[in-house]
């Protein structure tokens, strides 16, 4: 059973995206403007170059190319426990396939597995948390005894958002250098066990951070409750 939270795509650039794990969101509105066009594609070409002239902090990066009105933002979280260099192939991949999933799109996100999120937005959202847009990660299949699965998902994560927090407070002297992940398991029953997995982007505070994961998983507890896997992206 698992259970994924984030609140902010691992595959070789010439590999063949499984796209039966590529979860993506476009909105915002068709892109009206020639000079918003080129400087998203610029901004999302500088996130697959960062990795050769920027220091990446814990999986994340961000950058803004162009003035408003027609300025791009773009920016991308690597799940904390994978290397700088399945981040870097992820990145190239995510940036080439939310390009091709929203066309002519002033906004997207996209996400494969729980590996990456990736986004461009035609305003600023670095460092402020936002809960939409968001899309939710459904299963079809309930677990076999919600009198046991319940009450024990609630304790794992009480118990992955007390790590996070840990994680930030931590490092809290630099901000930028936070990585607001966790993960964990807790056995229902000899035979099952629940996993988990929370994460926020590295530069969200300690208390919006923890706001937010509090809101998603109360809204994984209503919309997933007793299924055997679901998630929410935002």
């Amino acid at each position: 059973m698992i259970f994924n939270v984030h609140c902010y795509a691992v595959l070789k650039s010439n590999a063949q995206i499984d796209t039966n794990n590529v979860f993506h969101l476009c909105s915002g509105g068709n892109i009206n403007s020639s000079t918003y066009l080129s400087n998203l594609n610029l901004v999302m070409s500088s996130l697959t170059n960062s990795f050769n002239k920027t220091i990446v902090r814990n999986g994340y990066y961000n950058n803004t190319i162009g003035r408003n009105p027609y300025a791009a933002y773009g920016s991308y979280q690597c799940i904390g426990d994978i290397t700088l260099e399945q981040c870097r192939d992820n990145v190239d991949l995510a940036a080439k396939e939310i390009l091709r999933r929203c066309p002519n799109f002033e906004e997207a996100i996209i996400k494969y597995k729980e590996l990456t999120v990736l986004k461009y937005f035609a305003r600023s959202f670095f460092s402020i948390m936002r809960d939409k847009p968001s899309f939710t990660l459904p299963n079809v299949d309930f677990v076999t005894s919600p009198g046991e699965f319940n009450p024990t998902f609630d304790n794992l994560m009480e118990n992955i958002l007390t790590e996070v927090a840990s994680h930030s407070v931590s490092s809290s002297s630099c901000p930028t250098n936070k990585n607001l992940y966790a993960s964990g398991s807790i056995e229902v029953m000899p035979s099952q066990k629940i996993y988990g997995m929370a994460q926020c982007t590295s530069v969200l505070s300690v208390k919006d951070c923890t706001q937010c994961l509090r809101g998603e998983i109360h809204d994984i507890r209503k919309r997933f409750r007793g299924r055997v896997i679901g998630g929410v992206i935002c």
